[in-house]
């Protein structure tokens, strides 16, 4: 019987409900539940989580928040939770490996460099990382861009004592294919994997894992419908989970089965959310 641990990534819980009817929302700060729901996972037999630097862990002033965050790896621990990853900050300046814009990309280097200095030695086990934030078409810019990426992972990779993981990325966004993500591992042997499951369109997610293989470390677990990525629970969507559990059982994939789903269209209590993980496997190992 195949069957991976459970983990969340604290961006599951960032959006609180005002009114779930008019689907209005507000951001809530890690500080606010990082206590109370690691207890609640623990409870609901959920064995570790990511630590995520979206809307929760605002890092736009990071020599300020980096002593709280240090507090919420110690809470973490506290409450019997294991923290398998960091998820570095994406949607902020300062934070794009792939720019074109020399001076941007060593800046996000030398960023990326400080924020896992922050962490002590193996914990967490790895460090997340969006390649960047821009959507492009055109193949000859993409390709440039590329290179950039490249040259930062592998600066990256080179000068710090800790595992990175590039994640796949969806839209336009460099590393949304696998075609992208086999050139990138090529040049950087150091460097490993995050597949968000959601994210492929170009590809389907279990062809990702099954080509990337061995180098995939960390997953994101949720399903989307035909038109974007939307990080609904498993089942809510169009994907084949039989087939994408079948491609981790294949690759001998025995890391963390990480959900992260958003709030932002569902309300996902984590008791569903383990019912949800106990049934996908259930009916993986059933089919065989």
């Amino acid at each position: 019987m195949y069957k991976l641990n459970l983990g969340i990534s604290t961006d599951c819980f960032t959006y609180e409900w005002i009114d779930e009817s008019k689907k209005q929302y507000k951001i809530v700060k890690l500080h606010d539940y990082i206590d109370a729901i690691t207890k609640e996972m623990k409870e609901n037999n959920f064995s570790s989580m990511e630590l995520s630097a979206g809307g929760a862990w605002n890092l736009k002033e990071e020599e300020e928040n980096f002593p709280a965050v240090k507090e919420f790896v110690e809470i973490i621990k506290k409450n019997g939770m294991k923290l398998n990853s960091v998820h570095l900050p994406f949607a902020l300046p300062f934070w794009e490996f792939d720019s074109l814009d020399e001076d941007m990309r060593k800046l996000s280097v030398e960023r990326a460099k400080w924020a896992i200095g922050q962490f002590e030695k193996g914990e967490p086990k790895y460090f997340v990382i969006h390649p960047g934030k821009i959507d492009v078409e055109d193949k000859e810019v993409r390709w440039k861009m590329m290179e950039q990426l490249r040259k930062s992972m592998q600066e990256l990779c080179d000068s710090v004592d800790a595992t990175i993981c590039i994640e796949n990325m969806s839209r336009g966004i460099m590393v949304n294919s696998i075609e992208e993500m086999l050139w990138l591992l090529e040049k950087v042997p150091k460097l490993m994997v995050v597949i968000d499951i959601n994210h492929p369109f170009i590809d389907t997610p279990e062809d990702f894992i099954e080509k990337v293989g061995s180098r995939v470390k960390c997953l994101h677990v949720s399903d989307r419908d035909e038109i974007k990525e939307r990080h609904n629970l498993p089942g809510d969507g169009i994907l084949n989970w039989n087939k994408i559990i079948g491609a981790l059982e294949k690759i001998g994939y025995n890391g963390e089965f990480t959900y992260e789903v958003s709030l932002r269209s569902k309300k996902y209590p984590l008791s569903l959310i383990r019912e949800n993980y106990e049934k996908l496997f259930e009916n993986y190992n059933n089919s065989k």
